[in-house]
């Protein structure tokens, strides 16, 4: 394929899906690290925040790389759907999709709702535009992470929609490490078994240790 054919067919497109896929799903596996520090209390999460802020330079690239990646993917989504939608104007009356999941089927609604969840979870955490006060800093005079998680995430209507942020990004993950396999040509009917169970067993175990978190607050199990 020639390098001015990937950006205009639907398989450059594909390829360039997996790769922005595959940056994203590195920075979900990367965030998920450093937010299990909560696990640890203030020390934990507190003190990588710290951290965090003594790099300001590197995390605004990085956020600005972030920001890039994501936005071209959900384009290349979005570009993608239409241009399948395109090609197959008639509904038949017996549809058949012996191959299809509910997950490769519904791709870009998870990905709206991710990106939905994201801007949310944006205005709740990082710009603070959903909290009532600002973010106070713990004893040590560290930006105090512990409590700000603990208490945005304490109530019922903020547990129900992280949950379901994270059920979108379950299904989203599964087809997802499907895709990157077969758009890159790495995938072939032998394979293919082996790939569906691992890209399975991938989402969840994202699934449930981004989930506990919140579960764990909710509960009561992590306290001030």
């Amino acid at each position: 394929m020639k390098i001015k054919d990937i950006y205009t067919s639907i398989v450059g497109k594909k390829i360039l899906m997996a790769g922005t896929g595959s940056f994203l799903l590195f920075f979900i596996v990367v965030h998920l690290i450093g937010n299990s520090s909560i696990f640890i209390g203030p020390d934990g999460i507190n003190a990588y925040t710290k951290q965090l802020q003594s790099l300001p330079a590197f995390v605004w690239l990085f956020r600005l790389i972030l920001f890039a990646l994501f936005t071209f993917h959900v384009f290349l989504g979005i570009q993608l759907y239409l241009q399948n939608s395109a090609s197959k104007p008639v509904k038949y009356a017996i549809k058949k999709s012996l191959k299809a999941t509910f997950a490769s089927k519904n791709m870009i609604w998870t990905g709206i709702a991710i990106a939905a969840f994201l801007i949310y979870h944006l205005l709740h955490f990082t710009f603070r535009l959903t909290a009532a006060e600002p973010l106070a800093l713990d004893p040590l005079g560290r930006p105090d992470v512990y409590s700000m998680v603990l208490s945005g995430m304490k109530d019922m209507p903020s547990a129900i929609i992280y949950t379901l942020g994270l059920i979108a990004l379950l299904l989203h993950i599964f087809h997802g490490i499907q895709s990157l396999f077969q758009s890159t040509g790495m995938s072939c009917e032998k394979m293919r078994p082996g790939i569906i169970r691992a890209s399975r067993t991938a989402a969840v175990i994202i699934f449930i240790a981004y989930l506990s978190i919140p579960v764990i607050i909710f509960a009561g199990i992590l306290r001030y």
